[in-house]
């Protein structure tokens, strides 16, 4: 059967390695070695995980995570159970059990947590330098709301610094409108003029009120003159 093949075809035919029947297919890699398949393989997976990176959100988790034991986790997946036999069945001891279930589920995991922090405290008992660095770690950063612009929100600190500077400036602009300087010294000294006329306009005292007044002082003094002596009359 194999008369007609010549050594090189034969060849390729032991070995398993024939040319690549699709390669008319445009988008198709050139097959002729193993090697080739590998690298082919390759840039397949490649391509998928770039396809999923570039189609999925990624979610950043910036706190510290938190170890869970396995306790836990076995109490978080019989929750879950629970929770979809009560969706289907509404059984209410169903409903008891979740809810028993949940107050463990928070009681451990505020027990790991304080576990956890104990542990970071108990740390920087020995290391001054780790309390600085806890409270580093644990102090927010300030967030300074972004700040409407002329013509939509400002978010960057040059933008914010910038609006602040025009606002600024068009706040201690002059007025546009013509204004005469002379108009406005007379305003400035009939304003004067009022001021005055209404600080002298002001009554003075009554003598009656006055005599009222010193009455009032001069008992005050002599009943506490009479005390005093009356103090050292007995002593």
């Amino acid at each position: 059967m194999l008369k007609n093949v010549t050594p090189t075809t034969a060849e390729r035919l032991r070995t398993g390695i024939i040319s690549n029947s699709s390669s008319t297919i445009p988008g198709n890699p050139s097959i002729n070695i193993h090697q080739d398949i590998d690298t082919a393989i390759t840039n397949l997976t490649e391509q998928i995980h770039a396809s999923i990176n570039q189609s999925s959100i990624t979610k950043h988790i910036k706190h510290q995570t938190t170890f869970i034991p396995h306790s836990t986790r076995l109490k978080i997946r019989e929750k879950n159970r629970l929770r979809q036999l009560w969706q289907f069945y509404r059984y209410p001891p169903l409903r008891a059990e979740l809810n028993r279930l949940k107050r463990s589920i928070r009681r451990d995991l505020q027990a790991t947590k304080e576990h956890a922090w104990d542990q970071i405290l108990s740390e920087a008992n020995s290391d001054p330098n780790t309390i600085h660095k806890i409270t580093a770690r644990n102090r927010k950063p300030a967030q300074i709301p972004p700040l409407l612009g002329h013509h939509e929100l400002v978010y960057s600190i040059q933008d914010k610094a910038n609006l602040f500077m025009e606002t600024l400036e068009e706040s201690f602009k002059e007025n546009p409108t013509p204004y005469n300087d002379d108009h406005i010294d007379l305003v400035d000294r009939e304003r004067i003029v009022r001021t005055i006329s209404d600080v002298n306009s002001v009554a003075p005292p009554s003598p009656t009120l006055i005599n009222s007044r010193s009455r009032r002082e001069t008992m005050r003094h002599t009943i506490i003159d009479q005390a005093v002596l009356n103090d050292v009359a007995l002593n």
